[in-house]
């Protein structure tokens, strides 16, 4: 977890087979099954992130008011209600913009009706480019969901979305 205006670097890591779930009653994260970023700059850069599981957002990667970079990882069978790859949410104005690119978002699912099989981006501006996001699965979204359009707008720029399943 990196947590408060941190700016880490974390490189050539496996993350594999972790859970984010509720602690308590009303309590709990749930977010970040691999990793979760909090007002967060960090370069997350280089990793695998295989078989995670998060009871809410981003059973890969959790961000919240995340403006950092996601780079050159591979995000594989990972699983969240939202996000079953990568959740990207923020609904702060000012924060500079998330930048995701050259990763392998691959075979991410959700539970329940759960949204973006492979990504999410909710209320969140940023640049998502040169992505390759296949076999993903979601109640809507297969393979990136926008949900609720920032300012300004995500930019979504020569990704390759192939075989993602939006079962909705």
């Amino acid at each position: 977890m990196c947590l408060g205006a941190a700016s880490p670097i974390i490189r050539n890591n496996r993350f594999i087979s972790n859970q984010a779930l509720q602690e308590s009653e009303g309590g709990g994260l749930r977010h970040g099954g691999g990793l979760f970023a909090y007002e967060s700059g960090a370069l997350i850069q280089g990793n695998l992130l295989e078989g995670n599981y998060a009871q809410h957002g981003g059973g890969g990667i959790g961000a919240e008011e995340y403006f950092g970079v996601i780079e050159n990882n591979r995000i594989v069978g990972n699983e969240a209600h939202w996000g079953g790859g990568i959740n990207i949410w923020s609904h702060r104005d000012g924060f500079p913009l998330p930048i995701v690119r050259n990763n392998l978002v691959l075979n991410n699912f959700y539970h329940w009706d759960g949204r973006g099989g492979g990504m999410i981006l909710v209320f969140s501006s940023g640049l998502v480019v040169n992505n390759v996001i296949f076999g993903n699965q979601a109640y809507s979204g297969g393979g990136i969901e926008i949900l609720s359009i920032a300012s300004p707008p995500a930019a979504i720029r020569n990704n390759i979305l192939w075989g993602n399943i939006a079962t909705n």
